[in-house]
């Protein structure tokens, strides 16, 4: 586990991240001490089974035992999917019978693979090895080999992109009590500025120490903003971390907001309560520093007043802290995924009758126990167990190094054909990292070859974007803050435009299949132009499906950025309205106003705060109001 901080708006932020082999594991084929217990922890990103699976709590004593066998007493014992690549393990100088020797009593599964893993891989240190999860599946594999798949997801950053300064009532209520926090005005920072500090904050902590990241030198992973849109292509490991990221930084703006109003509302009450004292109102003046205790108890300008009028707070609110940190009310951060393989049922919306009857296919869930079968027989079972036209293109297979009797040791069950095609061509070409091999649908036929070989067949198709464009530039117009004056430069349309169209351009080359495929990075199989509004792109069919489904998601991602953008105003109006009745008491006028902002913007940060100090008070008032009646 790694343990990383930063600090962003003034926050510091802390992130733990663990490698793709720490998910600790393992047991032995022989003699094996059980239990029934399990110890569940949450995730995010396994099935619930296999979780609990790998959660479970096992003994291990293996005195001497090979490696293979110990993965298959996982296999058994746990009832899952575990699929070693012993070509990739084998390469890295891993054999089968490799010893393993181990005592552990009533661990968790996964830290006893992991201790186990750790064992066989101590020779194995320029390529370490680990595990992954990965659906209902446990890969094991060199890291290299684990971290080869990629993923790439759109996350709406909007509300990350101002960070929670107040500072148009700083001036008015900073003054009347000195010891109360102000709002740190050097924390309003640009636009850009934050965006800056959202990617630089990813990039250093996320992955191998940064060096997944194209922007130091990596090139698994990469990073680019647009319109409130954050564009993330990276693993599924390092995805998990990130979405965990964002989450912390949204929630960090909430608790923010919310002491900003608990200590206006604070200010407020005390201001009154010190008017009310300066005229000899003494009984009012209390009552406003009870008011005041409601909002934030354990203020210190509150109990200096309270002594000041003899007033006796009690430590805690009357009924305890209970209801102060209930759960976050807002929606977190989630990422829309994007299917850069074309193998989601939202890709292949876009294929024609063949291809998507060939894709239904495939989806159907089977059982398969391989034994060391030469590859070609394995292809001829699939083609059998699939009823697809499944063709091999032999040459350009052997051209890499994988003959027919390559030997496929694998067993699986309850999972889709495709997946099974996957594991069987992931194992296979293990050792042809120069020439990847993989599948792809044409036609209704599945067609197996080298990636070079499977995108040679270009087919030229040009996009209308004209209309993404127009969306693009209604979303990059200035936002504006409490003053309502614009906060970022306005830019000339047709610079505006030149941008949207590079971003669409640098999109689809950095997403879509490999870089090196591509004419802008010296490749040869696919290109792309932009004339008129139009993308003219010639690459293979599956690409063009990946791209016009991608097209359709920023659409979609887009449009909602817009229709937050189109009630900006308004928003700012009910704040201004739902903020002056709050202070003068009038909550649940307030809660009224801030229903309507939720609305509008339902993930409103500034709103969702608001609401809850509202609430907060009102129940700790009641609270206070019941014990004393």
């Amino acid at each position: 586990m790694r343990r990383s901080s930063t600090i962003l708006y003034g926050l510091v932020i802390v992130v733990l991240t663990t490698g793709c082999a720490q998910h600790p594991a393992a047991t032995q084929a022989g003699e094996v001490k059980q239990s029934s217990k399990a110890m569940v922890e949450s995730s995010h990103h396994v099935e619930p089974r296999i979780d609990r699976k790998l959660n479970e709590l096992i003994s291990i004593d293996a005195k001497e035992v090979p490696l293979v066998d110990v993965v298959a007493f996982f296999r058994t014992r746990l009832d899952i999917n575990i699929i070693p690549n012993w070509a990739a393990l084998e390469a890295a100088g891993i054999e089968q019978d490799l010893p393993v020797t181990l005592t552990l009593d009533h661990v968790p599964a996964s830290q006893v693979l992991t201790f186990v893993l750790k064992q066989a891989g101590a020779g194995a240190e320029l390529e370490p090895i680990g595990f992954k999860v990965r659906g209902n599946i446990v890969d094991i594999s060199t890291l290299r080999d684990l971290q080869r798949r990629h993923e790439v997801q759109m996350f709406h950053i909007g509300e990350l992109l101002y960070p929670p300064v107040d500072r148009k009532r700083a001036a008015r209520w900073q003054p009347l009590l000195p010891d109360m926090a102000a709002p740190d005005e050097s924390a309003r920072v640009g636009r850009e500025e934050v965006v800056e500090q959202i990617i630089n904050l990813i990039q250093p902590t996320i992955g191998r120490k940064g060096g997944d990241w194209q922007a130091f030198g990596g090139i698994v992973s990469s990073v680019r903003e647009f319109n409130g849109v954050l564009i993330v292509k990276t693993t599924p490991d390092n995805m998990r971390d990130i979405q965990l990221l964002l989450r912390m930084v949204q929630a960090s703006h909430f608790e923010k907001w919310l002491h900003i109003f608990r200590d206006e509302q604070v200010a407020t009450l005390l201001t009154e309560a010190r008017q009310h004292q300066l005229a000899g109102r003494l009984d009012d003046a209390k009552r406003h520093v009870w008011l005041a205790f409601d909002v934030q108890s354990d203020h210190a300008a509150t109990r200096a007043m309270a002594r000041g009028l003899g007033v006796i707070l009690p430590k805690v609110p009357v009924g305890g802290y209970d209801d102060a940190y209930e759960d976050y009310p807002f929606k977190l951060i989630e990422g829309t995924r994007i299917d850069t393989q074309g193998r989601s049922l939202a890709v292949m919306a876009h294929a024609g009758d063949a291809d998507r009857r060939a894709w239904r296919k495939l989806l159907k869930r089977s059982d398969v126990h391989y034994k060391a079968e030469p590859i070609g027989k394995v292809f001829e079972q699939l083609k059998q167990r699939t009823g697809t036209n499944l063709v091999t293109n032999w040459a350009a297979l052997e051209a890499a190094g994988i003959e027919p009797d390559v030997p496929i040791v694998i067993q699986l069950k309850d999972v889709p054909l495709h997946v099974i095609l996957d594991r069987v061509l992931a194992q296979a070409g293990a050792g042809a990292e120069l020439e990847p091999i993989g599948w792809t649908i044409d036609r209704g036929v599945v067609r197996i070859s080298t990636e070079r070989d499977l995108n040679r067949a270009g087919v030229r198709k040009t996009y209308n974007i004209e209309d993404l464009i127009q969306l693009m530039l209604q979303t990059r117009g200035p936002d504006f803050d409490d003053s309502d004056e614009p906060i970022c430069e306005r830019v000339e349309e047709s610079e505006l435009r030149e941008d949207a169209i590079e971003m669409l351009v640098n999109m689809i080359q950095d997403l879509v299949g490999s870089q090196e495929h591509w004419e802008a990075y010296g490749g040869t199989i696919s290109s792309l132009k932009e004339i008129n509004g139009r993308l003219v792109i010639k690459t293979s069919p599956p690409y063009h499906r990946v791209i016009q489904s991608m097209l359709d998601v920023l659409r979609t991602t887009l449009a909602k950025g817009l229709d937050v953008r189109l009630h900006a105003q308004q928003v700012l109006q009910l704040h201004e309205k739902a903020q002056t009745l709050r202070l003068s008491g009038q909550h649940k006028q307030a809660l009224s106003i801030l229903d309507e902002i939720l609305r509008l913007k339902p993930n409103d940060l500034r709103a969702l705060a608001m609401r809850t100090v509202i609430k907060q008070t009102l129940a700790r008032r009641q609270k206070r109001l019941d014990s004393n009646s």
